[in-house]
């Protein structure tokens, strides 16, 4: 069977979506600065017990705020960001399934180091903002966040389309990662158009969410059958009476009309 790296990028277009991503990523809200659970673990931890090997620095939002600040203040940037620039840029990397089932801890730690090496040396060292590696959720994976800064000939420039590549920068990204990374530890190049995406704890909300929608309209749905079903068998309840009442008056007349015929007989009145 075929493994495959898997790298994808995206925009974290508000503040907001920053600030929940680095919650996220730094577990604060989870484990203590140890790794032992705070309290209940949250659904989309499916492997507390993998957790010792998490790595990543742990900052909470506003370090990481006062992060993207200081570098853009040392970028001298050219103009400030547009109102609706992207606040940061995440990557997640991570594998097909049956390629960690194979690997030791090491060897994982090792493919996770390489493609950090990779995304600092494409995207700068000096934008790094956070990174931390998951092993206690499905698959293991890696977070790395970004400041969109890059380098042109007039200077430094804020800008996440071009950060990314531009058009192509998606498709580029891809060969790139397999290049320098999958191929090393024996990875196919993600597949082009592929659909598969890590689910971080939002994207499981969402679909949580949708789906408890969806069992709740069923639940309404169910219950409207039965009170209609209900209603339904008070009818037939109803009904069964009447034709009860209705068979025992007329057996009585049928009861009635022997007694008086053979009364009748008995009497001689035929």
């Amino acid at each position: 069977m075929t493994q495959y790296v898997v790298a994808h990028c995206r925009k974290l277009k508000t503040p907001a979506g920053l600030r929940n991503v680095v919650a996220h990523n730094s577990r604060k809200a989870v484990y203590d600065h140890e790794l032992h659970p705070l309290l209940s673990m949250p659904d989309y931890i499916k492997h507390p017990e993998l957790r010792k090997h998490n790595e990543g620095d742990r900052p909470d939002a506003e370090a990481v705020f006062k992060r993207r600040s200081d570098r853009m203040k040392d970028a001298e940037l050219l103009r400030k960001p547009k109102k609706d620039a992207a606040t940061a840029i995440e990557v997640v990397i991570s594998a097909s399934p049956e390629w960690f089932a194979k690997q030791t801890p090491k060897d994982v730690k090792a493919y996770f180091a390489d493609a950090r090496k990779a995304l600092t040396d494409r995207f700068g060292a000096e934008n790094l903002l956070q990174w931390n590696t998951h092993w206690d959720e499905t698959s293991p994976h890696m977070h790395v966040l970004f400041v969109p800064i890059m380098a042109t000939e007039k200077g430094n420039k804020y800008t996440s389309s071009e950060f990314l590549g531009g058009r192509n920068g998606l498709r580029e990204f891809q060969d790139f990662m397999y290049f320098r990374v999958g191929k090393k530890h024996g990875l196919e190049r993600g597949q082009e158009g592929s659909k598969a995406r890590h689910k971080d704890q939002y994207d499981w909300a969402r679909e949580t969410k949708a789906e408890a929608d969806r069992l709740k309209d069923t639940a309404r749905e169910l219950e409207a059958e039965r009170r209609q079903l209900e209603r339904e068998t008070e009818k037939l309840k109803e009904t069964e009476f009447e034709v009860n009442c209705k068979m025992k008056a007329l057996s009585e007349r049928e009861q009635e009309k022997v007694m008086n015929k053979a009364r009748d007989k008995y009497f001689g009145r035929d």
